[in-house]
């Protein structure tokens, strides 16, 4: 709702119902529903992206999928284009690892601490620390010089510093940018509201928003 036709999605949660299908060509296909605690929604996945992801089009498996929303003839539904594990989707995904600092850790050799972590998972996302400064503002800083992977295992060793006192998420910042520039530019509608987030993904913010 909200949302202009074709916007690119993504959404996540339990596939409910699986519907394999024939399409008049003879090629194979598939229809289906996703569900979150929020709801449902229709699932249409035509045959080109049907041979990538016909083995994990399986019912009652959480997932994550990238798609294109269709609002045509008053109906809802998304055009899967990509169908991810649950389990992998926050890896492959993101394109940014975030650190938020609290004023009190804020010292040379704990930062150094950080920096030595960040060295041993070097990858492709960026890397932007959040730092709580005095009197409750907040900057963030983005890392020009090392670029990290968006690991489990660099969270956890990430939040294990300090006694837990550093907070580590993953977001992808780069689909927000893109959104903001057509904002801005008066090529996109405004934004849908905002949907609480689905189970079990908790890295990509909202269930349903456009890329």
């Amino acid at each position: 709702e909200g949302l202009p036709d074709g916007a690119e999605v993504q959404l996540g949660g339990l596939l409910a119902e699986v519907k394999p299908h024939i399409d008049r060509n003879g090629r194979s296909m598939a229809f289906g529903t996703l569900e979150d605690m929020q709801g449902s929604v229709d699932l249409v996945v035509f045959p080109d992206a049907f041979e990538k992801v016909r083995e994990l089009l399986v019912a009652d498996h959480m997932v994550v999928l990238q798609g294109r929303f269709s609002g045509r003839n008053g109906r809802t539904s998304v055009q899967v284009e990509q169908l991810l594990p649950i389990e992998k989707a926050r890896e492959t995904l993101a394109d940014t690892v975030n650190i938020l600092l609290p004023a009190d850790v804020l010292r040379l050799e704990r930062l150094e601490a950080i920096r030595n972590v960040c060295e041993r998972y070097r990858g492709d996302c960026a890397l932007r620390l959040h730092l709580d400064l005095e009197e409750q503002t907040r900057t963030v800083v983005l890392s020009r010089r090392m670029t990290v992977s968006a690991s489990e295992g660099l969270l956890e060793e990430l939040v294990a510093l300090i006694g837990g006192r550093v907070r580590a998420w993953l977001s992808t910042e780069n689909g927000r940018a893109r959104r903001a520039a057509r904002r801005s530019a008066g090529s996109e509608a405004p934004p849908a509201p905002k949907v609480p987030e689905p189970l079990g993904v908790t890295a990509f913010g909202p269930s349903l928003v456009p890329a």
